[in-house]
């Protein structure tokens, strides 16, 4: 019979060339089609449907696809859900005393798997309520940043609303995730302004309306170091005019820290993650400087604009941090993720078991950990981003961002605890999200009242 039949071995050679002909050229065509060739045509097309099929097949069996309302969605903002006691305010079905006795507001950016694409809530704790909510046309946006930045290129699903300000007016300022523009959207989530720029990580306002956002210089400002990610400081308008952008490397190099800049130099040295605007002068920092947290260095900087000066720095205790904050006329937070990435595979590794909440007291020149306990306890992890805001009380909210979990603490006790649930087995990830005190919103409620959307 033809099965009993056996093949040459010149054939068998012949075959095996064959085959890794066949594979060269089928990865020369996906890698043609990814880098944007459309000479391929539908074959281009094809090759790259075929090449996902792996990755489709994998997501499959490793639950990576959530089915909502019997369509398939897929996107980098829904996570695995670690906290199944957990829907909303909700623990084990049942509201805590904490949540009522809140009187502030959640400013959230998250994602909302019914529309497939994130939206910002403006949630008031006490009663559970979403008192606005602003849905933006994620299509324009992402036309916008494509018109600036064509290689930026990703699915709507996975544009973040990166740390959205909210205005007096209603209006929100933030950029996506990937950052080429800085978007102004009205309480009807239509775009008033953009600033274009490579911005990254925080948003924040000074007292004058302007904007800080860390942004990267492109080409870097010292070619003969080598191919390096030149993060900078860029200072907004707020009518969305470019004012200023410095490298940080610069200002480093500038005031005698040309050691610290230059020290186990790689491509992302510095990292830029968060700038703090001081809103009243002290005895240590005065109204318009500068807080900024530089993760690849441990490091927390006071820099003063006005004269280019670094006015203090310090690194550690805290590892890899997020989010800096001014507490008092005195006295900072830090947000510390405490955490080490795995170099040779996808791991984290935290110094204490979790991360913490730092308070720096520049009277005293002490560092403190007054959450631990409880972040011990709760087994607050998120290995990058992350924020915190200690407030006049003493209690501190924390976004847990890898793992989808806000909360609010006392040094001794949970006062509540909210997750996005989409089911069972996801959570929908926070972007960056802000607690609001009553006095920081109630005079702009107003304002989102008298919003008439329809007419717009």
């Amino acid at each position: 019979m033809f099965l009993d039949r056996k093949i040459s071995f010149r054939w068998f050679l012949l075959l095996i060339i064959f085959g890794i002909l066949v594979l060269v050229f089928f990865g020369a065509s996906v890698l043609h089609s990814v880098q944007g060739g459309k000479s391929l045509g539908k074959f281009g097309q094809l090759a790259l449907h075929v090449a996902s099929f792996p990755s489709l097949v994998k997501q499959i069996f490793t639950k990576e696809l959530q089915v909502i309302d019997g369509n398939v969605v897929t996107s980098l903002q829904i996570i695995k859900n670690k906290y199944p006691e957990l829907d909303g305010f909700k623990v084990k079905k049942s509201l805590p005393e904490g949540v009522s006795r809140d009187t502030g507001y959640i400013l959230s950016s998250v994602f909302d798997a019914k529309m497939n694409h994130t939206k910002v809530q403006l949630i008031r704790v006490a009663d559970q309520k979403t008192i606005y909510q602003w849905q933006p046309d994620i299509d324009e946006l992402k036309a916008k940043e494509n018109a600036f930045k064509p290689e930026v290129n990703y699915k709507a699903q996975n544009f973040r609303i990166q740390n959205p300000v909210l205005l007096k007016d209603g209006s929100l300022v933030f950029h996506g995730q990937q950052g080429p523009i800085l978007f102004k959207i009205d309480g009807c989530s239509k775009v008033k302004w953009t600033a274009q720029g490579h911005f990254h990580h925080s948003v924040d306002m000074g007292s004058d309306g302007s904007f800080w956002v860390p942004t990267v210089i492109k080409p870097q400002s010292y070619p003969e170091f080598q191919e390096f990610r030149d993060d900078a400081i860029a200072h907004i308008s707020a009518d969305g005019k470019s004012l200023s952008k410095v490298s940080v490397t610069k200002i480093l190099i500038d005031n005698g820290y040309r050691g610290l800049a230059l020290a186990s130099f790689s491509k992302d040295p510095i990292h830029v993650n968060d700038i703090q605007v001081v809103l009243s002068d002290s005895k240590y920092w005065k109204k318009g400087d500068l807080f900024m947290s530089f993760r690849h260095k441990n490091m927390i900087m006071l820099y003063r604009p006005s004269n280019e000066k670094i006015i203090w720095l310090k690194t550690g205790p805290w590892v890899q941090q997020h989010d800096v904050s001014v507490i008092s006329d005195h006295e900072i937070s830090v947000f510390g993720n405490d955490s080490i990435s795995g170099q040779l595979k996808n791991d984290c590794h935290y110094l204490d078991g979790h991360s913490n909440v730092y308070i720096y007291d520049f009277k005293t020149d002490q560092v403190a950990t007054p959450y631990k306990n409880m972040m011990e306890k709760l087994q607050v992890k998120t290995c990058g981003q992350g924020r915190s805001r200690i407030l006049k009380g003493g209690n501190v909210f924390i976004e847990e961002t890898a793992s989808g979990r806000l909360m609010m603490l006392s040094k001794n006790t949970v006062e509540w605890q909210y997750v996005s649930k989409i089911s069972a087995e996801y959570l929908a990830m926070f972007s960056w999200s802000r607690y609001l005190t009553k006095e920081e919103v109630e005079p702009i409620l107003p304002a989102l009242k008298e919003s008439n959307c329809s007419k717009n």
